[in-house]
């Protein structure tokens, strides 16, 4: 007997019988529409999307979830004024990498500690919705080149990280509603557009089918959104509240309309698609607006096209990239093994909630239009995602930006920087790498790298052996189909062989270079490049002694691997000569389309390769052979990779209403430009023995070999506070004469790293802000980039603009972003940072509000001006009074 949903609108909801399965509920938006008397056609997809989550989860009892339905009409109306209004929703699932999860579960595992210790049963602390953790982002790329590379790689894993892999063995037995895909499986967004997305949900207890969404603990989360599956990249904090029963809480967004048009030219591909939508986009700014795509060019783009568009929406600054579902996601549900009985229940149910694209206009806020017939072979670089080059130009550029003024954006070389005889030069590719879910789960695109190393192993080409080659599959379907089709031993001919199905140098896991190779670019203070298939390319992301980093599709990373160097035009450069003595260049080796097309007609995908989730038996040993606690509680070791959580204090913000000052007499700690991001602000990379978090852990016992990663340490906040800022690029403007992790102390003026600086100003009582320029907290959706900040005691971070997941990361941590006021900015104001800073408000503290800021100098210079509180939402708030997310939900489920 089926049971009748409870929650929800009761005046939609109908029944519909299911061929084979019973009579199932539907929150019906054509059924909401008629009795409203409002018009579906005109709205954007992904705002019907959350259209039918506010249908499901209304509460008659609950004014907040009326009240924002009666938005939601008004905004059916287009009532323009409603926009930025707040709404909740409520996502169907979540995904985790390790990277971001490991600290979620230890906040978990620390506020079952808090609930125990007052008599409250550990089982009160379970994610309330399915989660999924992929360890994906640990494996480092210690060998390469040889054919046993990824089973060693495997093997150092998983001696680095037993004790982290040991604490998820057990949060995979103690929570329920969690899952963890042990490391090598493949990277957390491919595995959920080939495996965990059901597209449509079904609710066996309640007979209820609902679209699929998600969010995730990963900016590029977005990838989802080219299957038609509304998802998006939160913070960890985030995630945690929304697995304790939070909703999710955002301000109604615009919704930009992408039209695509045409078709992609001869020697294009997908991938450059997505770095001119990156770059255009970029420049147009839509932080924190959704985009939707549209046109008849999307007639001719699968889901793996879509995918890889999708997957760089962080890059270009929006919250969701959406594809609507169409006909292309029908075909990819039976590509990938889905029942037809399924295939047929998820198309039905997505046309007769209007969710199915069709040519009907939407009215979106904004139009942005694109023809793929225009857009040329690309790379993005050299330390942007959204900095396009054609590669015919790309050398031009880079030898300008040798010269260019750090200041301009440049490397500050000599105008008479001269190339060495011998060597390595300025320029040369010293690392290229097949690498991140973005592209390799586009079989085009792979299909494409593999036959241009097949003609150029037939032509004779040899790989430069100065480079560090690799590939990193996003699942072990794509090694699957590379042999089926006997594609995968040209690759590795030319020295792409398999070291990992993870995320590898995508997120800064490249590994060491040859030792030869880092003393030369120390020695001659080398700008040298990168060229990967990644998704960012942040100075200093890809390897800390790589400067130049290019972003690319696979076929040109192995190209340019052939050629050795960013500073010849490829197009024209001749890689070598034939038996014949005739030159070969990129045209001689780059596969026709007709080529490319054949081959993947001939492959024969089939669910059988989806399926496949281990490429080796010995990497499922290495798992089940691993122990640890099977108690409810988590045994905390003496570890310097899981200690509990310091953020549930208990502490309120609550006296800010009676006292009326956010912050009184603050030092700077630190001044910075634009575009700081998350990796300048907690590195995931390597950590320098030299760095305070290096001399911590040495001082606890760890060799220089066993240092690890920061990514990897992100269960121990002790490490963690010490790597702040510990991006070897930072330029912070208190310093301007050294880069890395340094600042001035005031009053001492005594230069040191900015975690001692902080101990300092801890020792007086002091507290401290930050003050940044456009774009702060822009990149990963890392929550330790404001865990870090807020263990520093910064009160505040005061900046001309946050990217969208960071600042909610602030609040959530109780630091609070404020915004200078439009044209006003450090320079403009005359700001030194030698100030003493006092921030205060009148009347009760609420969202956005504008705060009195003064400013105190050393020299008794006072200047006065205004900011904006970045509290965007009513939830927001709670949470910030709470003093902090975390101390909100301990608190609520304490009582």
């Amino acid at each position: 007997m089926s049971q009748h949903p409870q929650k929800g609108l009761q005046s939609c909801l109908v029944s519909a019988s299911v061929d084979g399965l019973g009579k199932y509920f539907v929150y019906s938006l054509p059924e909401y529409a008629k009795t409203n008397s409002l018009s579906l056609g005109g709205l954007p997809y992904c705002i019907r999307h959350i259209l039918e989550c506010l249908l499901r989860n209304f509460d008659p009892t609950d004014l907040a979830t009326q009240a924002h339905l009666n938005l939601f009409n008004s905004y059916t109306a287009r009532a323009k004024s409603d926009l930025g209004a707040e709404i909740n929703f409520w996502p169907g699932r979540i995904v985790l990498q390790d990277f971001t999860g490991v600290p979620v579960l230890i906040d978990l595992a620390t506020i079952r500690d808090q609930l125990v210790a007052q008599g409250v049963t550990a089982e009160t602390v379970n994610p309330q919705i399915p989660c999924h953790l992929i360890i994906d982002h640990s494996i480092q790329v210690d060998y390469w080149h040889t054919n046993d590379a990824l089973e060693k790689n495997e093997l150092l894993d998983f001696q680095r990280n037993k004790e982290r892999y040991e604490f998820l063995k057990w949060a995979d037995k103690a929570f329920s509603n969690l899952t963890i895909i042990p490391p090598n499986q493949g990277i957390i967004h491919q595995l959920n557009l080939e495996r965990l997305s059901p597209v449509l949900l079904i609710d066996e207890n309640k007979k209820l089918l609902y679209p699929d969404s998600c969010i995730g603990t990963d900016s590029h989360t977005t990838m989802i959104n080219g299957l038609g599956v509304l998802g998006w990249g939160v913070g960890g904090i985030e995630a945690e509240a929304v697995m304790l029963g939070e909703s999710v809480s955002l301000n109604l967004p615009q919704v930009v309309g992408v039209e695509l048009t045409g078709d992609l030219a001869p020697g294009s591909s997908i991938t450059d698609v997505a770095l001119e939508i990156t770059a255009t986009l970029r420049k147009t700014g839509i932080v924190s607006k959704f985009v939707e795509f549209y046109g008849e060019g999307l007639n001719r783009l699968s889901v793996f096209d879509r995918a890889t568009i999708s997957n760089m929406c962080p890059e270009y600054g929006s919250t969701v990239a959406f594809f609507p579902f169409d006909e292309q996601v029908v075909d990819f549900l039976r590509l990938r093994g889905e029942s037809e009985d399924k295939v047929t229940l998820v198309d039905r149910y997505f046309r007769s909630q209007y969710l199915y694209r069709d040519s009907s206009p939407v009215a979106y806020d904004q139009t942005i239009s694109i023809d793929l017939a225009k857009i040329s072979p690309l790379l993005s670089g050299p330390k942007k995602p959204h900095q396009k080059q054609s590669i015919s130009t790309v050398a031009y550029a880079f030898n300008e930006t040798l010269i260019t003024a750090k200041d301009s954006g440049g490397y500050g070389l000599p105008f008479d920087t001269a190339m060495r005889e011998s060597g390595l030069n300025h320029g040369d590719i010293v690392i290229a790498a097949i690498t991140s879910c973005t592209n390799t789960a586009n079989p085009r695109l792979m299909i494409t790298a593999a036959l241009l190393a097949k003609n150029a192993i037939e032509k004779g080409l040899k790989p430069k052996e100065h480079i560090k080659k690799s590939l990193a599959p996003g699942s072990v379907t794509v090694s699957e189909y590379l042999r089926r089709a006997g594609l995968l031993q040209y690759l590795e001919q030319l020295g792409f062989n398999i070291v990992s199905y993870s995320c590898s140098t995508c997120i800064g896991n490249s590994g060491p270079l040859l030792p030869k190779i880092e003393a030369e670019i120390k020695k001659n203070n080398l700008v040298v490049t990168s060229v990967i298939s990644g998704n960012r390319n942040f100075e200093g992301r890809v390897h800390p002694l790589v400067k130049a980093n290019y972003l690319t599709s696979p076929a040109l990373v192995v190209a340019y691997s052939l050629l050795g160097t960013i500073t010849e035009d490829i197009t024209e450069a001749v890689f070598g000569y034939d038996k014949q003595g005739n030159s070969i260049t990129l045209t001689d080796i780059f596969p026709k389309k007709e080529e490319v097309e054949a081959l993947l007609k001939n492959l024969k995908m089939t669910g059988a390769i989806f399926a496949k989730t281990s490429a080796n038996s010995e990497q499922v040993t290495l798992w089940e052979n691993l122990t640890g606690n099977n108690g409810k509680a988590f045994s905390w070791p003496d570890s310097t990779y899981i200690k509990k959580s310091p953020f549930i204090t208990m502490q309120t913000n609550s006296q800010i209403n009676a006292e009326k000052i956010l912050v009184s007499k603050a030092n700077v700690l630190a001044v910075f430009g634009d575009n700081i991001t998350t990796d300048h602000i907690s590195p995931a990379g390597s950590i320098s023995k030299n760095s305070p978090a290096g001399r911590f852990l040495k001082s606890k016992g760890t060799s220089v070999k066993e240092l690890n990663t920061y990514g990897a340490r992100r269960g121990n906040h002790e490490v963690m506070v010490r790597g702040a800022f510990a991006n070897a690029h930072l330029r912070n403007l208190l310093c301007t004469k050294i880069e890395g992790n340094f600042t001035n102390h005031f009053p001492s003026m005594k230069q040191m790293s900015i975690y001692d600086a902080a101990e300092n100003y801890k020792a007086s009582s002091t507290p401290l802000i930050i003050i940044a320029g456009k774009n702060y907290g822009t990149g990963s959706s890392r929550d330790w980039a404001a865990k870090a900040v807020n263990l520093l005691r910064v009160k505040c971070v005061l900046a001309e603009s946050f990217e969208r997941i960071h600042r909610s990361n602030l609040v959530y941590l109780g630091v609070i972003p404020i915004e200078f006021i439009p044209d006003e900015n450090f320079t403009t104001l005359g700001l030194k940072g030698d100030e003493l800073f006092d921030i205060t408000f009148s009347g009760e503290f609420t969202i956005n509000k504008i705060v009195d800021i003064s400013a105190l100098g050393s020299e008794g210079k006072k200047t006065h001006f205004h900011g904006c509180c970045r509290v965007d939402t009513q939830q927001e708030l709670r949470y910030y009074l709470a003093g902090g997310i975390l101390n909100f939900l301990t608190s609520k489920l304490m009582k």
